[in-house]
């Protein structure tokens, strides 16, 4: 089956390196645009299955092609390759892109990513895992507080003090962040006791991924020492993989190592056996995150957390949580996985920092 590729660009030689990258992929159908105004044409005319384009272009911006492509073709997989990180880290703050890439990306790296995109795509609308999942009963909701949360920070209006008084409405909630910023983890010199200066001190970025895990956590009647214990590993995974990722992904990959074992919860409380909850927790809760409208690297990192010949070659968030929790299972790293990342000089240090944790 042919993949139908858009390349957007307004340096023809950018689009001709592109065309270079490719022309041996026979089963990709390369198309490249020089414009946002042409690119979005082509969209509303013809189909495509992917998306890769540059952000700064004179008159219609990448952000707006990316707007255009998610309202004209939803299940279109959108990729920004962007040499700028304030422009990534707000695409990834309203959600419209599913990758990143640096400027200029290498051919494998880009080939790695579309490939990546595409296979997680087609597992999550898979036929064997809609049954999976519809079969489950209650099924949780979208995490109100978390919901409310994000429709706070993104209003771009946001300050401690709101985030405060939204998270002082879940007494737990409260009581949670209180007790994570007075941790051994952030080390303050005095212990913070006001709710709006435990959200200054951990930020907003972090604030969000405690709530969310912990109404997560809430939303299932499982046995107190189970969630216990599900708990405290997801936390550990989360603290090391943020330890692991590049610093500007630190954060992402926190909230995807509180989550990884999400599908555990959802089979556990639908009685599912350890066998069927081991091979199934992570494309299910993948599923239910992607229900939810989590980002898309948050998705991936959930759905290949025990796929390690599927990661790589670069360090990114899902890189982290797969060597996070790997280590914190006692296991090896995956050989190759260290060797496409070049690592095998960081493996020590990781194992040192799960050790102090």
């Amino acid at each position: 089956m042919t993949t139908r590729v858009l390349f957007v660009d307004d340096e023809a030689s950018i689009l001709k390196a592109f065309r270079r990258m490719f022309y041996r992929r026979r089963e990709w159908e390369i198309h490249c645009e020089s414009s946002g105004e042409a690119a979005i044409a082509r969209l509303e005319k013809e189909p495509f299955d992917v998306l890769v384009t540059d952000m700064r272009m004179p008159g219609v911006s990448g952000v707006e092609v990316l707007r255009a492509a998610h309202r004209l073709q939803p299940n279109l997989i959108r990729i920004v390759v962007s040499g700028y990180a304030d422009e990534e880290a707000a695409l990834r703050a309203v959600g419209i892109a599913h990758q990143f890439m640096d400027k200029p990306s290498e051919p494998e790296v880009l080939s790695a990513a579309i490939e990546r995109a595409q296979a997680l795509q087609e597992a999550l609308s898979s036929e064997r895992v809609r049954q999976m999942v519809t079969a489950i009963p209650n099924l949780p909701p979208v995490p109100e507080v978390h919901r409310r949360l994000l429709e706070l920070m993104a209003s771009n209006r946001s300050d401690a003090e709101e985030v405060a008084a939204l998270i002082e409405t879940d007494p737990a909630l409260s009581a949670r962040i209180i007790q994570v910023v007075n941790s051994a983890f952030f080390a303050n010199a005095a212990p913070i006791t006001r709710l709006r200066d435990a959200v200054v001190r951990l930020g907003f970025s972090l604030v969000r991924s405690i709530v969310m895990q912990m109404e997560v956590f809430d939303a299932f009647d499982l046995a107190p020492s189970f969630l216990r214990a599900q708990q405290e590993h997801a936390v550990k995974v989360g603290r090391l993989a943020r330890e692991i990722a590049p610093a500007d992904l630190a954060d992402d990959a926190f909230l995807a190592g509180l989550l990884h074992d999400v599908g555990r919860l959802i089979l556990a409380a639908a009685a599912h056996s350890e066998e069927e909850t081991d091979s199934h927790h992570a494309i299910v809760g993948a599923h239910l995150l992607s229900l939810w409208g989590m980002p898309y690297p948050i998705v991936d990192a959930v759905m290949h957390h025990h796929e390690p010949n599927r990661l790589g070659p670069q360090l990114g968030i899902s890189e982290a949580v797969y060597c996070a929790n790997t280590l914190l299972e006692g296991e090896e790293i995956h050989s190759g996985l260290l060797h496409r990342l070049q690592a095998w000089d960081l493996e020590d240090e990781w194992k040192r920092k799960r050790d102090a944790l």
